[in-house]
């Protein structure tokens, strides 16, 4: 005899068998995107294995994962998006670096460079890592709420922390830091 753990493997398994394919189609046509869509639509089957015992679905379970799924699919072109912005911006400033002399406000962009990532490096485990998925990730604070298992107000308040940190430890470079930016 199956045990009701098998038994939720078992519907698990059927429900995936049964909504795959539609999930995957439908992703597809969002991302355009063979291996993204099918990435996410696995993403939001792991979701709701780890959640199985607690989710409450309020609607019908086909609009819950169709729902999913393009919420899914939002959030990874929203970090696509962001991803592709930090790129541009550091192919600009090292396009700059190319074009500029040696001069001391390049030197002194390499050195908050450094400086920046080094008090990254300086800020608690959980403040950094809530830092960087917001600026570095184009995370949205309920996101990353839900992706680290942590309240609304924590993300808030680690984000609150490392800002004032950074901006307290880096005060020297702001006007080089408003030029770079002013200009990009």
């Amino acid at each position: 005899m199956a045990s009701p753990k098998d038994k939720a493997i078992i519907s698990f398994e059927d429900l995936f068998r049964t909504y795959f394919q539609n999930l995957y189609a439908y992703a597809f046509l969002t991302v355009r995107d063979g291996r993204r869509a099918e990435e996410i639509v696995q993403q939001v089957f792991c979701r709701l294995w780890e959640k199985w015992s607690t989710i409450a679905v309020h609607t019908s379970l086909n609009a819950y994962l169709y729902r999913a799924v393009h919420n899914e699919c939002l959030q990874q072109q929203r970090r696509r998006k962001h991803l592709t912005r930090y790129q541009s911006h550091v192919v600009w400033l090292e396009k700059q670096a190319r074009m500029a002399d040696p001069s001391s406000e390049r030197l002194q962009q390499k050195e908050l460079e450094r400086r920046f990532y080094q008090e990254l490096e300086r800020l608690p485990g959980q403040c950094r890592l809530v830092f960087q998925l917001h600026r570095f990730a184009g995370m949205k604070y309920p996101e990353i709420a839900r992706q680290l298992d942590i309240s609304l107000k924590t993300v808030e308040s680690q984000m609150a922390k490392a800002l004032k940190r950074l901006r307290t430890s880096l005060a020297e470079f702001l006007p080089l830091l408003i030029i770079v930016l002013w200009h990009h």
